[in-house]
């Protein structure tokens, strides 16, 4: 039988998925440099928005927790996997 591999979450890990879980929305824009960030009420909305760091976000996304659900405005929008949704933080 073959072992289980638990996965890691770090604390900025856990606090994006929280906030995503509440309906924020997370953005990344690779044009005029690399941002990415988490914003209430959605990306460009208007809300409050926190900066995401590059490695919170790449270990989320390699990890299947998030996925691309389209494109606005030269910036790919993410939502939770089911993954995301039910892991436990």
């Amino acid at each position: 039988m073959g072992k289980i591999k638990l996965m890691k979450i770090t604390p900025a890990q856990a606090s994006l998925l929280r906030y995503m879980r509440v309906g924020w929305e997370l953005g990344h824009s690779s044009s005029y440099g690399s941002r990415t960030w988490v914003q209430k009420g959605g990306c460009g909305k208007g809300g409050e928005s926190i900066n995401v760091h590059p490695k919170t976000f790449q270990k989320l996304l390699s990890n299947n927790l998030i996925e691309v659900d389209g494109k606005r405005h030269m910036t790919s929008i993410y939502k939770l996997t089911e993954l995301g949704k039910t892991i436990q933080l």
